[in-house]
Parts: C-alpha cells; structure tokens; sequence
C-alpha cells in the first residue's frame, strides 16, 4: 500500500502488479488531507522513514509556517544570551517552522495519524529524528554532535497535536 502526493491510498497485486483498489482520502469524508506533506528527510537523495525499518512515517508540510515565535517552542534559557556579544546555537542557527505528522498505512481505506506538531527544520543540515514506540519521547541527532531529548506535553484534548519539551 502507498499514500500517494495527491492523497490516495493505493493497493496492488504482487502477482501481476496492477492496481487493485485507489481510495482518495479527501473524497471519502475522512477529514484526512497530505497532499501538503511529504515524507521527512534532510537530504534530497536519503529517506529516514522507509516502511521496511519502522511501520509509522514521519512527513513533514511542504511550506514552513510563516512567522512563527521561535520562543513557544525553546526554551527560553536556550534562546537568551548569557555573556555580552554572546549569540545562542539557537539564535545563530538558520531554520524554519514545519508542521510534522506521525502516521501509519493501517490498511487499503485508513491511515491513522498519531501525533502532530509543529518543529524546526535546519535547512541543509543532518537532522535525524527518531521516536520512542510509544511516542512518549523523541530524539534529535543534529550537526556538530547537539542531541536533544524532547517529552512530549500532550495538547488538547480530543486531538493528537503535541508539543515537546
């Protein structure tokens, strides 16, 4: 099974390959709308999340969320500087805000998303993320050796968006 950039799951034979069902998210009412992700990587050549090494994919939106506060995300003894002239890695780093959605193929009709949030993105720079399996942390490899361990503070009630601390 594939979810495709036009948001449809497709399913095929392994015989013969053909397509045997095409179920399109957006016209079946399920509220479900990727075509503005894609599936997270840092590199253009490389794929973290490939179906062979995890069943749950991380994608991230294709445009970045204009005018976010990079201070509702770090803290913000991260941000501040703490000897004169003294610029902050999260200062000095270039980045941009993404929605990110953690989802699984569950079959030919479903596909369920299991968090949602938001999360910079260094452009052009290693950033590997990885989640534990009951996406209570979540672990980021960054250049120049920074790691981070985020816990995830769940969001409202009712949805799966979270925010990570």
């Amino acid at each position: 099974m594939t979810l495709d950039k036009k948001n449809h799951l497709r399913t095929w034979g392994v015989l013969n390959g053909k397509i045997r069902m095409e179920w399109n998210l957006s016209a079946n009412k399920t509220d479900q709308d990727y075509s503005n992700f894609e599936v997270y990587k840092w590199w253009d050549e490389g794929t973290h999340y490939n179906r062979k090494w995890f069943n749950k994919i991380l994608i991230k939106s294709k445009t970045p969320i204009h005018d976010y506060d990079e201070n509702l995300f770090f803290d913000p003894n991260m941000t501040k500087s703490h000897l004169r002239s003294q610029i902050s890695f999260v200062k000095k780093s270039e980045k941009a805000f993404y929605e990110y959605k953690l989802i699984e193929i569950i079959n030919e009709r479903e596909v369920k998303e299991h968090i949602s949030f938001i999360h910079p993105f260094y452009e052009g720079q290693c950033q590997n993320i990885f989640f534990s399996h009951d996406h209570e942390y979540m672990f980021e490899h960054l250049f120049n050796q920074r790691y981070f361990l985020y816990k995830k503070v769940q969001g409202p009630v009712g949805t799966n968006r979270v925010k990570w601390q």
